[in-house]
């Protein structure tokens, strides 16, 4: 039994090891053999099924590596095999062809949204951009090391400009890897200190971004630059990398943190070690609020949240923020306390307030010692300053003390004050003062033709200006009286003080008015020097050279160096040189010449003014003591402080 059994199983096995056989057999003929060895007249329906049954067959047979096989005739098979690796290469060209494509297009909606502003969509391009170059080769994609840094920085400008605390540091480590992982690349490093610089001006570190700003601006003023490069794969440039971009960015930035925003607070934390810096503002990218505590002296005490909440559980732990009303102010020596708590939230606005109004007290505070000034220019000008005084006090006392030589039978009213009516009509101090004496002026038997000699050109002047009638009035001119209503209808100052010049040269028939205009004439002398001093370095920035056709100022030219000089509008000797060694009446001459042109010289109208009106503005009244019935002086001088 047991045998026959055996036998059974026996020939049961070896049937399916033939049927295996014979498929094999069946393939193998097929697809080595010619067509029909091993039988013919077969349909073609029939050599269908039958390739089916073979690849079938292969997939499922066992220790044998399945091939996808198609039911295509020997001759096609055969082709196939011929061609098969020109068809791989071809199948690689195309995938590195897609490659590049995408590549492209991601870079340019990339640099697109950074150009836009869209800084979230420029991100997201970047970062993909740089995703599909981790995973294929850069040389396949014609690609440089340069190239991949471009796409690195284009990545982090991005994440800089999205400005949030994450970005930022993420943007701060892809800078940090270009210098590291990239530092063949070393033209390119100007570039990566301007990104860092950028991204710590964003958080408000002013005195970090100012360092890597001012090393960037070296290597650009040393040529060590990248030169333009444009982003890759396409041909449109990257803005930084244009040298004169670059040097106009970096200075304003520099310009920038060398003079920044005042910070809205200052954390006076110690142990402040959670923060980037002491200065607290609301535009900081990780700013989460402050706490202020002012005090009845108006001290201002501030602190990050964060440090506020460790110094209380440190020092205060029994405390809430209200309890710290009335208490002693954390400033040292100040002796005052805590009036008013305001706690700012994240957002910028006041979160919570607290007050208790606490009277002043005037012991709590100590009394400030006088700080002594230790600056060398100052203490000069002080000095100067307090000579300045000195002697005027000394012109004064010895005017007072001027008794003149003769007394005079004529009486004029004295005047305390200058009226402020008159000051208002005429502008200016000394045709304020003709005014008020124009009654004993009128009195003085004069020349009149010394008068009208030294108006002449002046007024002439005038007529050249389409203002008819000036120089036409100096013929119907037979008193002083004449020539004073010229001068008050005028209101001209240059024309008053000429007034006064000739007065104060001629013999006058009262020796009082003749002193009088000879002090008013001095004083002038004395402000056009201290006026050519103080604005020379001004006058050299004006064109001056339409002020000597004048005949007067040539005429003393002339008589000076012989003929009228031509070398004033080169670069050699020019007039503001001449004048600050020229005596003081010339210096006056020039300037009088230059208030009758003031208006091709709109900027150097409050210079003028501050001549006429402040520096040749003195006042010396006439007076009339009552005791001895004689004519005495009192000055009022007008200073420039």
């Amino acid at each position: 039994i047991f045998f026959s059994i055996w036998f059974q199983m026996s020939l049961f096995f070896n049937f399916f090891y033939y049927l295996d056989f014979l498929k094999m057999l069946k393939i193998f003929s097929a697809k080595y053999l010619p067509h029909g060895f091993l039988g013919t007249g077969k349909e073609e329906g029939h050599s269908e099924d039958h390739a089916k049954l073979s690849a079938e067959t292969i997939r499922e047979m066992p220790r044998i590596k399945s091939h996808k096989i198609d039911p295509v005739t020997p001759e096609k098979q055969k082709m196939k095999g011929r061609n098969q690796q020109p068809q791989e290469k071809t199948l690689s060209n195309l995938a590195y062809r897609d490659i590049r494509e995408t590549l492209r297009s991601l870079v340019h909606d990339a640099h697109t949204a950074l150009a836009d502003q869209r800084w979230r969509n420029a991100e997201q391009a970047f970062s993909q951009a740089l995703g599909l170059l981790d995973s294929t080769w850069m040389k396949e994609l014609n690609l440089s090391p340069l190239d991949h840094v471009i796409l690195i920085y284009g990545h982090a400008t991005a994440l800089q400009e999205i400005g949030q605390p994450e970005e930022l540091a993420e943007a701060e480590a892809h800078f940090h890897r270009i210098e590291t992982e990239f530092n063949k690349v070393r033209h390119f490093q100007c570039l990566v200190y301007y990104g860092i610089g950028k991204v710590y001006l964003k958080q408000n570190r002013f005195s970090e971004a100012l360092d890597h700003f001012n090393k960037s601006l070296i290597m650009v003023n040393r040529q060590i630059i990248p030169g333009k490069q444009t982003w890759p794969t396409t041909m449109v440039v990257v803005e930084e990398t244009q040298t004169e971009y670059l040097k106009d960015v970096l200075e304003t930035s520099i310009a920038k943190c060398k003079f920044p925003p005042k910070p809205d607070a200052i954390c006076h934390y110690p142990q402040c070690l959670g923060h980037s810096k002491f200065q607290i503002y609301f535009t900081d990218p990780d700013f989460k609020g402050f706490i202020r505590m002012i005090c009845c002296h108006m001290c201002r005490v501030e602190y990050h949240i964060s440090c506020w909440k460790k110094m209380k559980s440190a020092l205060f732990s029994d405390k809430n923020d209200k309890d710290f009303l009335q208490s002693a102010c954390f400033t040292p020596d100040c002796g005052g306390k805590i009036s008013k708590i305001v706690i700012y939230g994240s957002t910028g606005l006041i979160k919570c307030e607290f007050e208790s109004p606490i009277k002043k007290s005037n012991d709590s505070r100590k009394s400030a010692a006088k700080q002594k000034c230790t600056s060398l220019k100052k203490l000069k000008s002080k000095e100067d300053r307090k000579l300045r005084r000195k002697q005027f006090r000394k012109v004064i006392k010895r005017e007072a003390e001027y008794v003149p030589s003769k007394r005079e039978e004529t009486e004029l009213e004295s005047q305390d004050k200058a009226p402020s009516q008159t000051w208002l009509i005429y502008g200016d101090h000394i045709l304020q003062q003709i005014s008020e004496n124009q009654e004993l002026l009128k009195e003085m038997d004069q020349n009149i033709s010394d008068f009208v000699k030294f108006l002449r050109p002046w007024t002439e002047m005038h007529r050249e200006k389409d203002q008819m009638g000036s120089a036409d009035s100096l013929e119907v001119i037979e008193t002083v009286g004449d020539v004073l209503d010229m001068l008050l209808e005028k209101k001209n100052r240059v024309w008053a003080r000429v007034f006064l010049h000739t007065l104060s040269n001629s013999v006058a028939s009262n020796p009082k008015v003749h002193h009088w205009a000879q002090r008013l004439n001095n004083a002038g002398l004395k402000a056009a020097e201290a006026f050519i001093h103080r604005y020379c370095e001004h006058l050299e920035d004006l064109d001056l050279n339409p002020l000597l056709s004048f005949p007067l100022l040539q005429d003393v030219l002339i008589e000076k160096f012989g003929i009228m000089p031509e070398f004033f509008g080169s670069g050699g000797f020019t007039i503001t040189e001449y004048l600050k060694q020229a005596p003081p009446n010339e210096v006056r001459l020039f300037i009088w010449t230059l208030e009758e042109h003031r208006e091709k010289f709109p900027s150097f109208h409050h210079a003028l003014d501050e001549y006429f009106e402040i520096m040749d503005g003195h006042c010396i009244v006439l007076k009339k003591s009552d005791e001895n019935q004689s004519v005495s002086m009192t000055t009022k001088v007008f200073e420039c402080i």
